[in-house]
């Protein structure tokens, strides 16, 4: 004669329209590992006094009031944190807008500079171009003199 073998499950949700937290153990010869919703087969945490199973994370969830305390102190943790690097943000966006303004104004004289240097070099230059041939000629005359 073939054994029995008995499957050990709790319920975590809404069976026949009552919701059930963990309730359990039941024990059952049928397969249990496929029925899903709202079944568990996965042993319940021994250290949590009151649980309910995620079925997304696959993990049981202490839902004792402590443990929901804990959430709230971390939500609100969380606010503040974030509250902070909202502040912090703002305090950077204010040096980041002046640090480019006076990048800005950088570039503007900068420019300035560049065509005040451009406008002297052609100064320079007609300056240059006329001296050079006086030069030359005076040389080639000095030649032809002797």
């Amino acid at each position: 004669m073939a054994e029995l073998n008995e499957n050990t499950f709790w319920i975590s949700g809404i069976i026949n329209g009552e919701y059930r937290e963990c309730d359990g153990p039941y024990t059952t010869t049928k397969d249990m590992s496929d029925k899903g919703y709202p079944y568990v087969t996965k042993t319940p945490n021994p250290n949590f006094t009151h649980q309910k199973y995620d079925y997304t994370a696959h993990e049981w969830v202490d839902t004792s009031s402590e443990a929901l305390l804990h959430t709230v102190e971390d939500v609100t943790e969380l606010k503040s944190n974030s509250q902070s690097n909202t502040q912090s943000n703002d305090e950077l966006d204010k040096k980041l807008d002046k640090l480019t303004t006076l990048v800005t104004m950088s570039n503007v004289q900068t420019g300035k500079l560049m065509q005040e240097v451009q406008n002297l070099k052609k100064q320079a230059q007609p300056a240059t171009q006329s001296t050079e041939p006086t030069q030359a000629t005076a040389t080639a005359n000095e030649g032809g003199n002797k």
